[in-house]
């Protein structure tokens, strides 16, 4: 029985030291697991600190050119509604000559009225002035030949 119980004992120690070796493998698995874990995610956040750079530098530059090409329209935009009062304001000028243009035709043809109301008033004195004289110029020429 003692070497039954001696052989369970020896047993009993190589299981103890397998165990042992098992947990140092285990241990240093663990441990080559957690540098592995630490140098991923010391890879992972270097990368996605260069993409991040990246990736604001190019939101930087494309927020610049629309910055700039905003302020080209913008300025386009302001220079388009200069020129919409300037030609704005030249149809006003433009009206205000129309309207001052048919005001003077207005007087003109008041003025040909009256031109020809004043012909017409002188061929009516005419004629009345020289009709005594046609008369006689009649009367001579009916008497006379």
């Amino acid at each position: 029985m003692e070497s039954s119980l001696s052989k369970i004992l020896a047993k009993l120690d190589s299981m103890e030291k397998n165990q042992i070796s098992i947990d140092k493998d285990l241990n240093n698995k663990m441990d080559d697991l957690k540098t592995g874990m630490n140098n991923l995610d010391v890879t992972l956040n270097n990368r996605m600190d260069s993409l991040d750079s990246t990736l604001n530098a190019r939101i930087d530059k494309l927020d610049a050119t629309l910055n700039t090409r905003m302020d080209s329209i913008d300025s386009r935009m302001d220079n388009f509604d200069s020129g919409m009062d300037n030609f704005s304001s030249g149809m006003d000028n433009f009206s205000s000559r129309m309207d001052n243009f048919d005001s003077g035709m207005e007087t003109f043809g008041s003025r040909i009225d009256k031109l020809d109301k004043s012909i017409d008033d002188l061929n009516t004195s005419l004629i009345r002035g020289l009709e005594p004289y046609f008369s006689n110029l009649e009367k001579h020429i009916d008497d006379n030949f």
